[in-house]
């Protein structure tokens, strides 16, 4: 019969295996094995130190982002306008642009802070002034709280891409054809920039008879009297149809009254009858959004005769103010943004460098200001701002060149 070598009812107990040699280490010394112990648990200490160092310094990078963020710069620029009048050396303008909805402290109290002594004779917001959606606009109410607008130191702004539609052209429960936030912009004070608007409210301007005129870039290019003839005729067929009275035809109906009414106060710009002429010599800034590309400049500045009401709009500027990049928002040092989207550059994409990204610079003889901003845009799919702090600017005016240019 056979039988199991290791019964199941029994204990085996293996013999002590015999000591094997040895190599004999130096005094001192480490076996072979304890040596790649040493090195692996190095490599590992290394490593785990490496880690603590990077998340540390991901940590203060957070904690410097969310900080910096929440802190406005006041930068001060000089823009030389050469051939301007005299009547406007040292006017300053207080460019804003891109709040996106954002607060700085309760009720904007740290930007309030920060334009504490600071001297400016107007103030220009560029766009992008909500952020997306239909309100609550608090944020850019408390903005022009802060900002006081006054007969003395207006306030002028125009809407951006991330803003609601500015006018209301379908059939809805209200009558209002400018949308909400502009209404409630209008009622603190702020001037909505659909028109040229004038200002003459400064003592030097009153006494020499020079005024500002803040224009808005919906309207640069534009044949006033071709778009008049058009409206007109578009009222006249709505008017005439048998579904007049539709709520449909009544909005737009609505909608075309308010856009004759505009290029009516733009043609007086221009009309030597008109109170509200452009005088030769006055200072002439527009307002648009997104930045205006050179060879559109060109394409104004091309087409002909300048203060003609039925002809092309606005061919000559001093100053264009604009905004919507945010400076690329993610920045780095000594390299500039990392990327801006969009193909209206000519260097948009992955490290566009400055050049028309932010800051000063001329574009076919006019200077174009673009702003850094406040906030972030939807545009960039990283909603932060990188060593690149949020940022106003004060534009101080004059027609001398910088000693050494």
């Amino acid at each position: 019969m056979n039988r199991s070598m290791f019964p199941t009812d029994s204990y085996q107990f293996a013999r002590p295996a015999p000591k094997s040699p040895r190599i004999a280490s130096r005094r001192g010394g480490k076996t072979s094995s304890n040596m790649f112990s040493d090195q692996s648990a190095g490599k590992g200490s290394r490593m785990g130190l490496f880690l603590l160092v990077l998340m540390s310094l991901i940590a203060l990078l957070a904690v410097f982002t969310m900080i910096d963020s929440n802190y406005v710069r006041v930068e001060q620029v000089q823009v030389v306008i050469p051939g301007m009048d005299s009547a406007f050396e040292g006017f300053s303008i207080l460019h804003i642009s891109d709040l996106h909805g954002k607060r700085f402290g309760a009720k904007q109290q740290q930007l309030k802070r920060a334009l504490d002594n600071v001297h400016f004779d107007a103030v220009c917001i560029t766009g992008d002034i909500t952020g997306q959606g239909t309100g609550p606009y608090d944020a850019f109410y408390e903005l022009l709280e802060i900002l006081e607008p006054s007969a003395k130191r207006p306030v002028f702004f125009v809407a951006g891409d991330d803003d609601p539609p500015a006018l209301i052209g379908e059939p809805g429960a209200t009558a209002d054809v400018l949308a909400e936030f502009i209404i409630g912009a209008q009622r603190r004070g702020a001037i909505y920039v659909d028109a040229p608007q004038r200002f003459n409210g400064t003592d030097r301007l009153r006494a020499v008879g020079k005024s500002v005129w803040i224009m808005p870039g919906s309207l640069l290019g534009l044949d006033l009297k071709n778009a008049q003839d058009q409206y007109e005729n578009q009222l006249r067929k709505d008017q005439e149809s048998e579904n007049a009275n539709s709520p449909g035809i009544k909005a737009r109906e609505r909608l075309i009254k308010h856009q004759l009414e505009v290029l009516e106060r733009a043609q007086a710009a221009y009309d030597p009858e008109s109170p509200d002429y452009m005088q030769p010599g006055d200072l002439r800034v527009a307002l648009v959004h997104t930045p205006l590309r050179p060879d559109f400049i060109r394409t104004l500045q091309n087409a002909g005769g300048a203060n003609t009401a039925g002809s092309a709009y606005a061919r000559v500027l001093d100053l264009v103010l604009a905004g919507h990049y945010n400076g690329g928002q993610v920045r780095l040092p000594f390299i500039g943004p990392v990327y801006v989207p969009g193909d209206d550059l000519p260097r948009s994409g992955w490290f566009p460098g400055n050049r028309r990204v932010q800051g000063l610079s001329q574009v076919s003889g006019i200077a174009q200001h673009i702003s850094p901003g406040l906030g972030t845009s939807s545009a960039y799919s990283v909603p932060i701002r990188l060593f690149n702090s949020p940022r106003v600017t004060v534009l101080r005016l004059t027609s001398s060149l910088p000693i050494g240019d």
